[in-house]
């Protein structure tokens, strides 16, 4: 297991964990990782090459 910073190839992932996670529309998922979103503020966890 392996904790750190995000990176641009774990963006996919993590909205795939988001829209598991809530069930928000996809305009406002599409503006949040567009407009708000940050791999620099968001940690991960990582088993496997999966986060």
């Amino acid at each position: 297991m392996d904790i750190r910073y995000a990176i641009e190839k774990d963006r996919e992932q993590i909205i795939s964990l988001w829209d598991y996670c809530f069930e928000d529309q996809k305009e406002f998922v599409d503006y949040y990782f567009e407009n708000v979103y940050d791999e620099k503020n968001t940690l991960v966890v990582e088993e496997e090459n999966e986060v």
